[in-house]
């Protein structure tokens, strides 16, 4: 090896050697019994605390219930539904502000994605799905203070698209 490899060799291990010996110094030998604040007394209180300790088990208990949570906010910082209706060209009203048109799910949802960025609308919520012949899909953007959303369901190819404006 050339000197100053060697040199470089022993600067690097020093450092890194000095830095464990300074974090190690700096570091509490064990965690502290109870927190100490300017002015405040430790008061004991006469019933132990419980701490539950994670046990073991081969199967899962019957009491167990897994939850699963999904929600969408469609009020984002103060948004009112925007007073804008975009209707999909062709699609006729069936009842407030459900609409039908005789194209496929996919395509409409794709329609509304194009129109709503063309718009300056903020695509928060972009969810499309197609299970067997099912099609759903959500669209939710925000421009300014108000808000869009979009839900576009079609049973199966064979079915008209229905088209809900919130």
């Amino acid at each position: 090896m050339t000197l100053l490899t060697v040199i470089a060799l022993v600067i690097i291990l020093g450092v890194g050697t000095f830095s464990r010996i300074s974090l190690t110094k700096s570091l509490p030998s064990s965690p502290p019994t109870s927190p100490e604040i300017a002015g405040v007394t430790s008061v004991a209180t006469s019933s132990p605390e419980m701490i539950p300790t994670p046990q073991a088990s081969s199967s899962p208990t019957s009491s167990t219930k897994s939850k699963v949570e999904i929600n969408v906010d469609t009020k984002v910082n103060g948004t009112t539904a925007s007073l804008e209706k975009l209707i999909y060209p062709g699609a006729s009203a069936i009842n407030g502000n459900q609409y039908e048109v005789n194209v496929r799910g996919a395509t409409v949802y794709d329609w509304y994605k194009s129109e709503m960025s063309k718009r300056n609308y903020q695509i928060r919520n972009n969810v499309k799905t197609q299970a067997n012949e099912k099609f759903k899909g959500v669209l939710y953007g925000v421009s300014g203070s108000s808000s869009l959303k979009v839900t576009i369901d079609q049973e199966n190819p064979a079915s008209k698209t229905t088209i809900t404006l919130e």
